[in-house]
């Protein structure tokens, strides 16, 4: 081989490790490293990862179909707002009511909450559970970054999950996906 072959050659590794840097340095900064960890709910009969350890809320209301109780574990970081809700609906109700019904309700109270509009929805099976997925748009406000959500509802008996990922525009199939697919019911 000629030196000069050898010389060629060994500048386009260089140059390729240096893109390589350069391109983890990009990545690095675009895509935040995240411990995640794991919570387990055993009253809840799941577990999930959030990105920080979640605060933890219950709240009771009385509605038509009568008294609900609201479990709500939820996750706020730099990297988005992570949050499990489960509610336990009284079984005539799901009966009465319908699957249809009930996924819509659950819906519409998601994206009245978070002022979201829907970009997608569309069934799902998830180990083994019936369930809606929905990735929406979150308006944006001045000076602030796009956010987008991603959420799956399951109604599994009578109990009503809503799994629900809110992540920068940038990284939102990343956050969310790996928050949503952590998922695991007991």
């Amino acid at each position: 081989m000629s030196l000069v072959r050898i010389i060629d050659i060994t500048w386009l590794l260089i140059s390729i490790f240096a893109l390589g840097i350069a391109n983890a340095q990009d990545q690095k900064n675009t895509f935040p490293v995240v411990s995640w960890q794991k919570y387990k709910s055993v009253d809840g009969r799941f577990s999930i990862e959030f990105p920080s350890n979640p605060v933890t809320k219950i709240t009771h209301q009385e509605s038509v179909i009568g008294h609900i109780t609201n479990h709500v574990f939820e996750s706020k970081t730099s990297i988005g707002r992570f949050t499990m809700d489960y509610s336990d609906l009284p079984g005539f109700a799901v009966a009465f009511t319908g699957n249809d019904t009930i996924y819509s309700h659950a819906r519409g109270g998601l994206l009245k909450k978070t002022l979201g509009k829907v970009q997608s929805s569309k069934d799902i099976l998830f180990h083994g559970h019936s369930g809606k997925y929905l990735i929406y748009d979150i308006p944006q406000a001045p000076d602030k970054a796009k956010f987008v959500g991603q959420a799956y509802i399951f109604l599994i008996d009578k109990r009503l999950y809503i799994v629900n990922a809110i992540s920068p525009s940038t990284t939102p199939t990343l956050l969310g996906n790996y928050f949503l697919n952590s998922l695991r019911f007991y």
